[in-house]
């Protein structure tokens, strides 16, 4: 496996383009990261108490005002997963490439057990299928759209999105989220004459990536076209449908010729013209990943960027911790913890203490900033994992890696899939009001798959016919059991 060799790059959050990413960073501030990632893990029950505190004297000022209850719960909701995280988490080290395999191992997992029927690797299509939905909403822009749902993503669930987009364009607000924050920045996108300035790379990297990732997946372009061809080639590899050694089209179709054709003897004609074909398509993908990952200043987002920038929210760190909660349910828990950058230092002289720069850090990225480039270096080291596990001719970017993952976990736990059920706007396409999410579409195709289960185990019961009496009255007897007469209902 690769390892990004860092190299200051001179990434400035006062004039960045783009997320800060791990090789942005200098082997030293590498290093520091990773200690601070490795304690967060050891200390993860701990910080959690700390943070379910703060958020209890959050409530009870909140509480002492008098505000409502809708406005309470959030607080009271989180203080809760907060303390039942504490009480299941097992503390320990976390490192880079175990977070890595984590990933690769969900995207497995859930395209062999959770992926709905039309999907290649589970999610898959996740960013395209959004990028659609936001195009399909009247009265306003694709581009804006997704700005506005990136901005209105900080406060409402991913099944709530779309469904809080259209109120904003339809009445000016949304009442699917209680931040007045929130429905105030989408207002300004709204008016905002280039909506993608809106966005922050260095304040916001999660809203950034997630929302750039949304705009590029265009499933029009050849960039959407060639992904859809090779996530459909990895999935059938991860689900044994195919053999890793068939190769796939590199750009505008899928052949799937052998790429062993062209030296075997006995392979027909046609098969040798693919596989040459094959070889030249190959030829035009590495050319154009190489591009991507030779560009300097601005990583485009496309899906095909083997160095693409994904989002990294709470269910992004809670992904990197799953295997230190035994319940699937308080993992989100670990998504609401973030690294330190400073610590505090007590002079042993005076007793004073001040907030410090952890040496090493990066001294201008903030935390927020210096997770992300982590997480995201997860996803590019999945990536390679899976590429080397299925032996792909082309490149896993953590363009395919992250959403993947990331709808596998969702899916993993029921208590989820039952509140999203649940949550306006998830049915909502049932309705023509909008699109429904994946998730609304997996929970559906978990119902009828559990109808269609216990339809196959009934067994249909055979009737006992009554004999035949003759001084009895046949039409009445059998009119008394429900029976419909007839005379092949008896039995001579």
């Amino acid at each position: 496996m690769s390892v990004s060799r860092g190299k200051r790059t001179g990434w400035d959050p006062n004039t960045a383009q783009r997320g800060l990413q791990w090789g942005d960073l200098n082997e030293p501030e590498q290093a520091a990261v990773e200690g601070q990632m490795s304690l967060l893990g050891e200390e993860m029950d701990s910080r959690m108490s700390t943070l379910a505190d703060s958020v209890q004297v959050t409530r009870e000022r909140a509480e002492a005002r008098g505000a409502d209850d809708d406005a309470i719960q959030p607080y009271r909701s989180k203080e809760n997963r907060l303390r039942s995280g504490a009480e299941d988490v097992i503390p320990g080290p976390v490192h880079l490439d175990q977070a890595a395999r984590r990933r690769a191992d969900d995207v497995e997992q859930g395209t062999l057990s959770r992926s709905l029927p039309h999907e290649d690797i589970v999610g898959g299509r996740w960013y395209f299928d959004h990028n659609r939905a936001m195009g399909s909403i009247e009265g306003i822009e694709t581009e804006r759209a997704i700005a506005v749902g990136g901005v209105v993503s900080e406060g409402v669930a991913p099944d709530e999105e779309i469904a809080a987009v259209q109120d904003i364009v339809r009445t000016g607000t949304t009442t699917r989220t209680s931040s007045k924050g929130v429905i105030k920045r989408a207002q300004e996108v709204m008016k905002m004459e280039d909506p993608t300035k809106a966005l922050d790379p260095a304040r916001n990297p999660k809203t950034y990536a997630y929302s750039r990732a949304t705009m590029a997946a265009d499933p029009n372009s050849p960039e959407g076209m060639e992904y859809e061809v090779r996530t459909r080639h990895l999935g059938r590899v991860i689900r044994g449908e195919e053999d890793p050694r068939q190769g796939t089209l590199a750009l505008f179709g899928d052949l799937s010729p052998r790429a062993w054709a062209s030296d075997d003897e006995h392979a027909s004609p046609s098969e040798r013209a693919s596989a040459r074909e094959w070889d030249r398509q190959n030829r035009a993908v590495a050319a154009m990943d190489h591009a991507y990952e030779t560009v300097e200043g601005e990583a485009p987002p496309q899906p095909l960027n083997p160095l693409g920038d994904t989002a990294q929210d709470t269910w992004a760190r809670a992904e990197t911790f799953g295997d230190h909660f035994p319940t699937p349910a308080y993992r989100k828990a670990a998504g609401d913890i973030n690294i330190k950058k400073r610590e505090t230092v007590t002079d042993p002289e005076t007793g004073e203490t001040e907030q410090r720069r952890i040496e090493g850090m990066h001294p201008s990225a903030s935390s927020d900033s210096l997770r992300h480039a982590w997480e995201n270096e997860a996803d590019r080291r999945a990536g390679e994992i899976l590429q080397e596990r299925h032996q792909t001719d082309f490149r896993v970017t953590p363009g395919m890696v992250q959403p993947s993952w990331w709808t596998a976990q969702k899916r993993s736990v029921p208590s989820l899939r039952s509140e999203a059920a649940r949550q306006p706007g998830t049915f909502a396409s049932l309705t023509g009001d909008a699109p429904a999410s994946t998730d609304s579409r997996f929970n559906e195709h978990l119902r009828q798959r559990e109808k269609q289960r216990k339809a196959e185990a009934k067994t249909p019961k055979e009737k006992t016919l009554p004999a035949f009496t003759p001084k009895g009255n046949p039409k009445r007897d059998l009119r008394r059991q429900g029976t419909p007469w007839s005379p092949k209902n008896f039995r001579r």
